[in-house]
């Protein structure tokens, strides 16, 4: 018998490996939707904290200027200063919190890999609405970013489906096995 024959009656361990494979690749998918979820939401943290952190001095200089430019009465200041105040905490605070939440996503994406990448998406395009309405301009702001941002979290939605598909495929092997 030729020993460079191969025995076709014998079953390979190719559809495994290939599944194998596969299922890698998905888990990279899911380590860069990761990557990006913390990176944006690093990101976006340190940037919406500091504008946070420097609201009073914002509000300072728009009433400052308000008054000034005979916008607004002095004695009506506080008020100004007030609703000012709380719009700068909602704008800057929002997406500071959603920075965070990102960051958190980012670290237990591999526990529950489709409600995250699907969260963190609805999230991030909610988020880019919200800015939006507010300020319209901001649209303009990072388009290009933006674009990659949600076609990556698209995609690791699709690799997420597929890695928790196999995931639970093989628990049920090897339950069965058991």
């Amino acid at each position: 018998m030729d020993t460079n024959t191969i025995d076709e009656s014998q079953p390979t361990a190719e559809p495994k490996s290939l599944g194998s494979l596969a299922q890698s690749a998905r888990g990279g998918h899911l380590k860069a939707a990761r990557g990006i979820l913390i990176g944006v939401g690093l990101l976006t943290l340190v940037v919406n904290g500091f504008l946070l952190f420097n609201i009073e001095n914002e509000v300072h200089q728009v009433i400052q200027q308000a008054i000034q430019q005979n916008q607004i009465d002095p004695a009506d200041a506080p008020q100004y200063e007030q609703a000012i105040r709380i719009e700068g905490y909602l704008i800057r605070g929002g997406p500071a919190l959603m920075g965070l939440i990102f960051v958190i996503f980012g670290l237990i994406i591999n526990k529950f890999p489709v409600a995250i990448t699907t969260t963190s998406l609805i999230l991030y395009l909610a988020t880019i609405l919200g800015l939006a309405l507010h300020e319209p301009a901001s649209l303009a702001r990072g388009p290009v970013l933006k674009i990659i941002i949600i076609a990556a979290l698209a995609r690791s939605i699709k690799a997420a489906w597929a890695y928790e598909a196999e995931r639970k495929k093989a628990a049920t092997l090897a339950g069965a096995e058991a």
